[in-house]
């Protein structure tokens, strides 16, 4: 980021350079010109290295700023987006494996999508996954899937020799 001091410098090698120029209007020896010649041309040189890195870091500056503004645009459009559900009791206290919650879509909140239900995670985290469902050992185990995270949530029935851990793939006793 361009600070004061660099401002500084670069004003100040623009205030040489109009002195040097000054300088050449009164100067009548060639020798003279020359030195002041070269001293021009360094103070050039320093007043365009100057503006190239406030230039550079301007740049830089505005990239930083069209990402955090794609940030909080993001932000804003999650904040709409996950009002539109409730955490929902899918299973509960006391069931085998304990209660289990989503998100579903309130029914309160008029919506062209279908009835569904999102990851508690993924809320969690600003995203939106929706639970998929799966049914095992032929339609007498019911669960929900998230695709995103991994989580699992066993809805009905009971899985034997499978282990429902969140977060990690399920696993089926051999046949």
């Amino acid at each position: 980021m361009p600070d004061a001091a660099d401002y500084a410098a670069m004003f100040t090698s623009l205030k040489a350079i109009t002195d040097l120029a000054k300088f050449f209007i009164d100067a009548r020896d060639t020798s003279v010109v020359r030195v002041k010649a070269i001293e021009l041309q360094r103070e050039i040189m320093t007043a365009q290295q100057g503006a190239l890195t406030a230039q550079l870091a301007q740049s830089a500056l505005l990239k930083q700023v069209n990402e955090l503004e794609a940030q909080v645009a993001n932000l804003k459009a999650w904040d709409t987006e996950k009002q539109k559900y409730q955490l929902t009791q899918v299973r509960p206290q006391g069931a085998p494996g304990g209660s289990a919650f989503v998100y579903a879509l309130n029914k309160n909140v008029s919506s062209t999508e279908p009835d569904h239900s999102i990851c508690p995670n993924c809320y969690e985290d600003g995203k939106k996954s929706v639970l998929q469902s799966v049914s095992l050992q032929i339609g007498h185990v019911v669960i929900v899937c998230c695709h995103r995270c991994n989580l699992k949530i066993n809805l009905t029935g009971i899985e034997y020799g499978t282990q429902l851990i969140q977060g990690a793939p399920l696993r089926h006793r051999p046949k």
